[in-house]
């Protein structure tokens, strides 16, 4: 199953990726880059008058896809994990519920604090 995917720009010159589907919802809002020690992310301020369950005034784009998928009861206490350890990877197919401990373990090594990015993810940074 081949899911066509579209990508939305953030600030700072990235871009994320999301499914066709989530496309037109997702592209209302202006999303910026969160840079953290292993990867990026796509976050958004939340507007107080957004009927939302977020903790907070700002909301990942995974976190904010699995709301939109009605899929946000089913974390309670655990966190959402990209396959690929990719944060800026927001296709559907590639999010998943983990335990912290399984998320963890699935988050790429820095060596001398150099970042080991796949062939794949370089070209999208690059991008």
């Amino acid at each position: 199953l081949y899911i066509m995917t579209k990508e939305i720009k953030l600030t700072q010159g990235y871009t994320t990726i999301v499914d066709d589907d989530l496309y037109p919802i997702l592209n209302k809002f202006k999303w910026q880059v969160k840079k953290d020690k292993n990867t990026c992310y796509a976050t958004r301020w939340i507007s107080k008058f957004e009927q939302v369950p977020f903790k907070g005034r700002h909301v990942t784009m995974h976190k904010y896809i699995f709301f939109l998928k009605g899929k946000w009861d089913k974390l309670q206490d655990k966190e959402i994990d990209h396959k690929d350890s990719y944060g800026l990877n927001n296709q559907y197919n590639n999010l998943r519920i983990a335990t912290k401990n399984q998320n963890q373990h699935n988050t790429r090594v820095q060596i001398n604090n150099q970042l080991k990015i796949s062939e794949k993810q370089k070209i999208i940074l690059s991008v």
